[in-house]
């Protein structure tokens, strides 16, 4: 059923064998081709939103030119250069994010969108009368709420990381 008579776990090294030698290589260096395109995109994207970060207007050149394509470049390199174990690094930054996204973020949209709201329409139109008691947010408590699930969930990972990096430690 297959064209290889066995399967490599890293797909493109079934290709090793391949009789036509630029298209062997083109399929062994295919993900490489992906992620040197992809790396310029995300750290121009990087770079800009460290530029609205620490936005002051114009930059002089060498700030502009220099100091945040650097601050763009440098951490990812040495993190890369560090880590041995991708899986370790995966899962630590997709907890901290994925928490962030599960927890923060929607408790600041509901907050700074009644604020909002407050802002443009007045006070009267701040709480919503058709929702039911039990939905209605009042004042920070639903950030709050969110923020001890928060502090509870990175407790746990903080926990699952350094008992994973006593075990490779002790291996």
């Amino acid at each position: 059923a297959f064209s290889f008579s066995e399967l490599a776990d890293v797909y493109t090294l079934n290709f090793a064998d391949f009789h036509f030698e630029p298209v062997r290589y083109f399929l062994e260096l295919y993900p490489v081709f992906c992620l040197t395109a992809s790396y310029p995109l995300i750290g121009i994207t990087l770079r800009n939103n460290l530029k609205t970060l620490f936005s002051k207007g114009e930059y002089p050149w060498v700030i502009d030119r220099i100091l945040f394509p650097l601050l763009t470049i440098i951490p990812p390199t040495i993190i890369g250069l560090c880590t041995e174990d991708v899986e370790f690094l995966v899962s630590y930054t997709g907890a901290f994010s994925g928490a962030a996204i599960q927890y923060i973020i929607p408790a600041c949209f509901v907050l700074f969108g009644r604020i909002r709201v407050k802002e443009v329409f007045g006070r009267e139109a701040s709480t919503v009368k058709q929702e039911p008691q039990y939905l209605q947010v009042k004042h920070l408590a639903h950030l709050s709420s969110d923020l001890v699930c928060l502090l509870h969930d990175l407790h746990y990972i903080l926990q699952n990381i350094f008992s994973y990096t006593r075990l490779i430690i002790k291996s």
